[in-house]
């Protein structure tokens, strides 16, 4: 066999990989007595029919068989013989083959790039102050506090403020139904036994307003006006008036702040749970913080190094980038017209992200070889569990969707990562 490497690009090689016709024949003997074997020709039966005939009919499908069958053998020896480890196979082309010269074959595939590790012990990291406000603290408690609510019926009085209540509602814009402009399922434009906190957090804004003061069983027309960027064109920056029906109301009844509502949170006490939500809120800013702190190493060694990434891995994680940049400002309530009309945005974004994903990746992965930073299956472990807590599933749950999506070797790839950037910020320098 012969083999020669050329360069393709950045981390891209091409193996024209050739054999002679004997070193082909071997193989091509045994795909032709298969085809003798199952062969089907008139005047014979199945597997009787002399070889020379089965030639005849199927000498080009024993031909493209017997090549299918060599060229992955041929490309794992060659690609051994020259030491490559190739991220992936781009492509097999100009495939040649005939009895008479044997078989050549090209393969283009990509590689992990070779590049020299910037500085990345004692790195500058900007500190920042970690201060837990008291106003964060109490509004925390607030909504603690009255996540516990109840509400009782309160029919004989009019709507207040907080009150929960049900109504039936329908829309016209201009005299216009609104279900005959918006989606069906928008939800804004009519709702049967709808129920609604009576608040400023509400889905069509001004309902609120108009619904106070109203009377269980009575009807009224609300006029509101939609902000001139809402996400439905139709109604944008226009007026629109809504028929409410109410039909019960119910009033917010706050919970007894006593040893058995707090020990629901492991406390006894309103200090305690306060200190709860302190400390609390400084372990989500404290992480936070550490976050940012990776981000600036990242940023930091992907400035300095000289590295180019193979475009198949780059191509593979922009896809992914890109849905889900999609899929968030999608969940987000935007619009197959706003999607399209943030197009460049969007694609510049996935772009700038992925490659520098990528570059990060094979940094962190060359220092992590460089400090034999390894992962053990505790690691793992604790990952696996930290994700089925995540997404209220058991641990063998996860480990087996992990296992069915072929994902465990990019999440010990992942944790490793993880266990480098936390050497490098323990190996940091505060600016």
């Amino acid at each position: 066999m012969n083999v020669k490497l050329m360069d393709g690009g950045p981390c891209r090689k091409m193996l024209t990989v050739s054999v002679s016709a004997q070193d082909t024949m071997e193989e091509r003997k045994r795909v032709s007595k298969a085809f003798v074997a199952e062969a089907s020709i008139p005047g014979f039966r199945v597997g009787k029919a002399p070889e020379k005939m089965v030639e005849l009919k199927y000498s080009k499908s024993i031909n493209s068989e017997t090549v299918d069958r060599l060229i992955p053998r041929l490309y794992r020896t060659a690609i051994e013989q020259e030491k490559l480890s190739p991220v992936a196979v781009v492509e097999v082309s100009g495939i040649k083959y005939d009895l008479s010269s044997g078989l050549t074959f090209v393969v283009t595939l990509d590689v992990a790039p070779d590049f020299n590790l910037p500085k990345y012990k004692g790195l500058s990291v900007a500190a920042e102050v970690i201060k837990v406000e008291p106003k964060d603290v109490d509004a925390q408690y607030d909504r603690i506090v009255g996540s516990m609510a109840t509400y009782e019926a309160a029919d004989k009085r009019p709507v207040e403020k907080n009150d929960l209540v049900s109504i039936d509602y329908s829309g016209t814009l201009d005299g216009v139904p609104l279900l005959s402009l918006l989606p069906p399922k928008a939800g804004i434009a009519e709702g049967k036994d709808f129920s609604m906190v009576i608040s400023d957090q509400e889905f069509i804004k001004g309902l609120s307003a108009g619904i106070i003061g109203m009377n269980a069983g009575e009807t009224k027309n609300i006029t509101v006006e939609f902000p001139v960027d809402h996400q439905m064109k139709a109604i944008a920056g226009k007026k629109a008036v809504y028929s409410v029906a109410l039909k019960n109301i119910k009033k917010k009844v706050m919970p007894l702040l006593d040893k058995d509502f707090f020990s629901r949170f492991g406390v006894d006490s309103e200090t305690a749970l306060r200190e709860k939500i302190s400390s609390d809120i400084r372990s989500y800013l404290e992480s936070g913080d550490k976050t940012r702190k990776k981000n600036i190493i990242i940023d930091s060694l992907v400035k300095n190094t000289v590295i180019d990434v193979p475009q198949s891995v780059l191509a593979q994680e922009k896809d992914i980038t890109l849905r889900s940049i999609l899929r968030r400002i999608t969940m987000q309530g935007a619009t197959r017209e706003q999607v399209e009309a943030q197009k460049d945005m969007i694609l510049s974004t996935a772009e700038e992200t992925s490659v520098t994903r990528v570059k990060a990746t094979y940094i962190l992965s060359k220092i992590a070889d460089a400090e034999k930073i390894a992962i053990a299956d505790e690691d793992v472990d604790r990952r696996v569990e930290e994700l089925a807590t995540q997404y209220g599933v058991t641990k063998d749950a996860m480990r087996v969707d992990i296992d069915k999506r072929n994902g465990m070797e990019a999440l010990r790839s992942d944790i490793r990562d993880d266990k480098t950037l936390d050497f490098l910020l323990a190996n940091s320098v505060t600016a």
